[in-house]
């Protein structure tokens, strides 16, 4: 049975965050949008209840240049959806939360010829934890904030009155196993009492990305890829930190990145999250060069990586890049967790930035302390996490052309 259509569903609050979420995956998008005739991208945020009408500007999505035939269209009211999708068989790739907030939204959707698919072929391995957070907080974000209305969207799409997710395509392999990994979670799988019915395994978008060589490849820059410490999405499972304490970690880490530009002789670029404050950052690094929306493009020109925990890393492994992670004092348990685990996946060394290195910070002192290293040998660090976590060595395809192949095969 054909459809005629593509619809990407999205949900942003504002400009940056549209800005975000298509830059993020902006690759994958271009290569799935030239393959259709008919494509939308649809906005969604303003439809959740008791919340502002958010009218974006939709130059940011047309700077992107996905094509001339590719539309944005944004909703704020749900007749105006429903009437937008009467009539239609759609192919839909979802980016829309299992909120409370969107409880209507999934209903809606499950009334229409739509068949759902989800891409998360990040490549990422993310963990959240919860340690030394108090009973409330618990409580309030994790599980009925959080846990409870995955639960309960989860549960009314396993009894029919939401749609299933029909194709989630991943990276990480793990996922595959995720079902068989007890004997509870078989018998669901044979039941299909699961949100999504079908994982396909692709490589990452990262990985496509390397392969048909987007950026020249240099060692030219000390990268930082810098952390959020009071982002409020971050706030739901760490301690909140004090201004003394992040003005004390700020002021050890420029100081400690100014010794190690002069001793290698290299330009430092501090590199932004999309959703991270740049006046503020600038203002933080103020004698280096802060950038936003181009993390991609500074790490193919890295000589030295400095890394907290970011999915953002993926890029580097594949290009085989010198990599440090980072220890602070201000760091909470969670935090520091979070970048120990990334540490001893991939083999890192660490700058601890409240010692002061009156030690050179050459590259021959950097590598007897294993932070600059061989080819041969980071290849050995991060080859298990590849494997593992982004693209396998026995399969060479494109996770963007597989993607495209499955859904043209089955729908188109």
């Amino acid at each position: 049975m054909k459809y005629d259509c593509l619809i990407y569903f999205l949900s942003a609050k504002n400009d940056n965050d549209l800005k975000a979420q298509l830059t993020n995956n902006l690759f994958t998008l271009k290569k799935i949008c030239k393959e259709y005739k008919k494509v939308y991208f649809i906005e969604l945020y303003s439809l959740q209840p008791f919340i502002k009408k958010n009218y974006l500007n939709n130059k940011i999505f047309y700077d992107l240049d996905l094509g001339n035939d590719v539309k944005f269209i944004q909703f704020f009211s749900n007749f105006s959806l429903i009437k937008f999708l009467k009539r239609k068989k759609i192919v839909g790739i979802s980016y829309i939360s299992p909120t409370y907030s969107n409880l209507l939204l999934h209903l809606i959707m499950s009334f229409f010829d739509i068949v759902l698919i989800q891409i998360q072929n990040v490549g990422h391995h993310q963990v959240i934890s919860q340690k030394g957070l108090n009973i409330t907080k618990k409580i309030l974000f994790f599980y009925l904030n959080d846990r409870l209305s995955r639960k309960i969207t989860s549960f009314l799409t396993i009894i029919g009155i939401f749609k299933k997710v029909q194709i989630r395509f991943v990276s990480n392999t793990k996922t595959l196993f995720f079902r068989k990994e007890n004997f509870l979670k078989k018998i669901r799988e044979k039941l299909n009492l699961f949100y999504v019915k079908e994982f396909i395994l692709v490589n990452s978008r990262s990985y496509d990305i390397v392969t048909e060589n987007i950026f020249p490849i240099e060692k030219k820059y000390i990268v930082v890829l810098d952390e959020q410490l009071n982002d409020p999405q971050y706030l739901r499972f760490r301690n909140k930190y004090s201004d003394e304490q992040i003005q004390k970690h700020y002021f050890n880490f420029n100081n400690y990145l100014k010794k190690l530009s002069q001793d290698l002789q290299k330009e430092v670029v501090i590199t932004l999250h999309p959703q991270d404050d740049l006046n503020y950052k600038k203002n933080i690094f103020n004698e280096f060069n802060v950038v936003k929306f181009r993390t991609r493009e500074f790490i193919f020109k890295s000589y030295l990586i400095i890394f907290f925990e970011s999915s953002a890393i993926i890029d580097a492994l594949i290009l085989n890049k010198n990599i440090v992670s980072v220890k602070s004092n201000i760091f909470d348990i969670n935090l520091a967790g979070e970048v120990d685990r990334y540490a001893k996946l991939l083999n890192l060394s660490y700058l601890e930035i409240d010692n002061f290195p009156h030690s050179q910070l050459n590259e021959k002192n950097l590598m007897e302390k294993g932070i600059i290293k061989s080819n041969d040998v980071l290849k050995n660090d991060y080859k298990e996490f590849l494997e593992t976590y982004v693209c396998r060595e026995t399969d060479k395809s494109l996770g963007y052309q597989k993607i495209i192949d499955e859904i043209n095969r089955r729908y188109f």
